[in-house]
């Protein structure tokens, strides 16, 4: 368990101000890499994402990184250092 729903959710707003997808859908399906419903599902459910999941997620952005303009940069930039943290966090929680 890594991102919590909320984190997913705000994660996909600013991706979606980027141009980095289009919809939840999108979202789910390109940048999440699982069913096109699944961003939907989690929030409904008010569950975590997985860690493979999440992994897929900052691999995905961190590439489409490379593909934006410079003005962009920084943004993805501070979703990615998010990512980390909220990884940080969950390995954090997984230990105590």
């Amino acid at each position: 368990m890594v991102v919590f729903w909320t984190g997913a959710r705000q994660v996909y707003e600013r991706c979606r101000r980027l141009g980095l997808c289009r919809s939840q859908r999108d979202f789910s399906s390109r940048l999440l890499g699982r069913g096109p419903h699944y961003l939907r599902l989690v929030s409904n459910r008010r569950a975590f994402i997985s860690e493979k999941t999440n992994r897929t997620l900052r691999r995905r952005i961190a590439e489409a990184r490379s593909t934006v303009a410079p003005q962009v940069v920084r943004e993805i930039d501070l979703i990615l250092s998010e990512i980390d943290r909220a990884e940080e966090m969950a390995c954090w929680l997984r230990r105590a």
